[in-house]
């Protein structure tokens, strides 16, 4: 009796063991289902994010490259300008060095051209001067004749008077010829 018991015992914690292990496989299932639903929603939620961080990163990306084609251009504009900028330099300076160079030209030119213009005016008044002493003394040798001739001939009043104005023509010309 006491094994039938035991067996009566055993068959029915056996049997409330499996309704106890039953029990745990429903709720083990119910808890495996609510894992995967979890798993299946948190599957979604990464895959949006991460679909939108993606989204994010290749508008990032073509913003770079937007961004790199911008300063490329740029660069190019300013390699550009700056060789411009350096031809305009080189440009001016060349313009620069003969201009100095005609300057220098000019007032070399005007230099030789002074001395020549103050050599040919010392010329002049040389020329003039000795020019003025020469009529100084024709006039005087003139005036000595036409003295001669009043005082030997009074009848030579004639040439007396054409000396007279010879004399005067010449101190006229003198006079207007003197310089200032």
């Amino acid at each position: 009796m006491l094994t039938e018991r035991d067996k009566l015992r055993a068959e029915r914690e056996n049997s409330q063991m499996t309704e106890e292990l039953k029990v745990c496989m429903k709720e083990v299932e119910q808890l495996t289902e609510q894992l995967q639903s979890c798993e299946k929603d948190w599957q979604t939620k990464l895959t949006a994010e991460t679909n939108k961080w993606q989204a994010r990163l290749v508008e990032h990306q073509q913003d770079v490259e937007t961004e790199r084609d911008k300063m490329a251009e740029a660069i190019a504009g300013w390699a550009e300008e700056l060789q411009t900028l350096r031809k305009q330099h080189q440009e001016s300076e060349m313009k620069a060095t003969e201009l100095q160079a005609k300057y220098q030209a000019a007032k070399k030119t005007a230099r030789r051209y002074k001395q020549w213009a103050d050599g040919k005016e010392q010329h002049v008044k040389q020329e003039w001067e000795r020019i003025a002493v020469a009529f100084q003394n024709a006039l005087e040798v003139l005036h000595a004749k036409a003295k001669a001739a009043l005082m030997s001939t009074e009848g030579d009043s004639v040439v007396a008077t054409q000396l007279e104005q010879q004399i005067q023509e010449l101190r006229d010309k003198l006079v207007q010829y003197t310089p200032s």
